[in-house]
């Protein structure tokens, strides 16, 4: 079975690829990060599902998203890089290509927060 490629229109939301570099550490020892955007680009956004999870009596809410975009090389996008869509930041799960024609790729990622 073929997935389905998405229409050029489809491309429709602005994302950008970021790294997070650590830069010092604040006075509890935890690290502080600096964002560097790595690049820009269109992309069709479907929403994946809402799970809660319990770890350590702190509630988690983590929200998974699926982004497909046109095909770059695969060196440009590693699953240490984090997603900004919306003003909203994502951690990268998975990188797949559509098809394997070279045309797009399918990330997918997961927004977590603590309630």
């Amino acid at each position: 079975m073929t997935a389905k490629k998405p229409k050029i229109k489809e491309l429709n939301q602005r994302i950008t690829f970021f790294k997070r570099i650590e830069v010092e550490s604040d006075s509890e020892d935890y690290p502080i990060y600096k964002s560097e955007d790595v690049f820009t680009t269109w992309a069709k956004s479907e929403n994946g599902r809402i799970k809660e999870d319990e770890e350590n009596k702190a509630a988690f809410n983590f929200t998974d998203i699926v982004f497909t975009i046109r095909y770059r090389k695969s060196a440009e996008i590693s699953d240490d890089m984090f997603i900004r869509h919306l003003g909203l930041e994502y951690e990268i799960t998975g990188i797949d290509p559509v098809d394997f024609s070279g045309e797009y790729i399918k990330i997918s990622a997961k927004r977590t927060v603590v309630q």
